[in-house]
């Protein structure tokens, strides 16, 4: 299977075809509409992470096995990023377009 990752950013996305599993890919060639809102959102406890951060129910679980299994090395993990609404992260990629440029912009946001 070609990966396509020759094309340019954004050449030609497709709408995610399978939304509300444990796992959807969405990168630079598939995406989710600005409507989307995953199902099963949970909040994260102020334990490990700010206030109104949110994970699917089985990103969180994951995390905190990893949390759990990372206590018992002495380590802490904090999450410091989590579920960004449509409009959130419009915000942010414009953010990020103005402080740099859109072209680096496109590369990590």
């Amino acid at each position: 299977m070609n990966s396509e990752i020759e094309y340019s950013y954004f050449f030609s996305p497709e709408d995610a075809s399978v939304l509300n599993k444990e796992y959807i890919l969405v990168n630079k060639y598939y995406y989710v509409g600005e409507k989307y809102v995953p199902e099963n959102l949970e909040s994260l406890p102020l334990s490990y992470s700010r206030s109104g951060m949110k994970l699917t129910n089985v990103a969180k679980s994951a995390l905190e096995e990893l949390i759990n299994a990372a206590k018992t090395d002495n380590m802490t993990i904090l999450v410091t990023s989590s579920y960004r609404s449509y409009e959130y992260q419009v915000k942010l990629y414009n953010q990020y377009a103005e402080e740099n440029s859109k072209e680096e912009a496109d590369t990590y946001s």
